[in-house]
């Protein structure tokens, strides 16, 4: 069976990768709520912070265009906050949400951006941004981007981006 990833795959497993990116953004959602409850910022943009982030990611089963608008809200609030660790998560799993979201609704240059500003702001986990823009791009046809995207994943972190491309 080939890879999702290979650009002659016929097959799209769109709902189990999109499970896998869904649980993976879980998982940076309960980060971002670990490290925003063990510091000791209190205040009201910390708490918006984590209720839109909720909002954002997709917890209350808002629309697209509320979740694009929570996930911004998000990113405005780490303009406000002290840079003391936390805002970062939130911004990050915003930022990734945000890009989803935008490619959902196939705004692919707004993504597109999205994912490039997470790369930037975490060059440490650029791999998973990488490799969940190429899966993504790959279902909206755009072949040659997730192509190029899966093969910048792979230099990064090939075991961890062989779960989502293979170039």
């Amino acid at each position: 069976m080939s890879h999702p990833c290979n650009k002659d795959s016929g097959e799209r497993r769109e709902g189990a990768v999109m499970r896998k990116i869904s649980s993976l953004i879980c998982v940076m959602i309960c980060i971002a709520s670990a490290v925003g409850i063990a510091t000791a910022q209190a205040g009201t943009v910390k708490s918006d912070a984590l209720e839109y982030s909720k909002h954002c990611a997709g917890e209350y089963k808002d629309s697209m265009d509320e979740r694009i608008k929570y996930c911004t809200l998000v990113i405005k609030l780490s303009r406000e906050a002290p840079n003391n660790g936390w805002i970062g998560v939130y911004v990050n799993v915003a930022l990734l949400n945000r890009a989803v979201a935008y490619l959902s609704d196939n705004q692919i240059d707004l993504s597109v951006k999205d994912f490039d500003r997470f790369i930037q702001n975490d060059p440490s986990r650029a791999w998973f941004a990488y490799a969940i823009r190429a899966q993504l791009l790959l279902n909206h046809g755009q072949n040659a981007q997730a192509k190029a995207d899966c093969v910048k994943a792979w230099q990064l972190d090939a075991a961890q981006s062989a779960r989502f491309c293979r170039p």
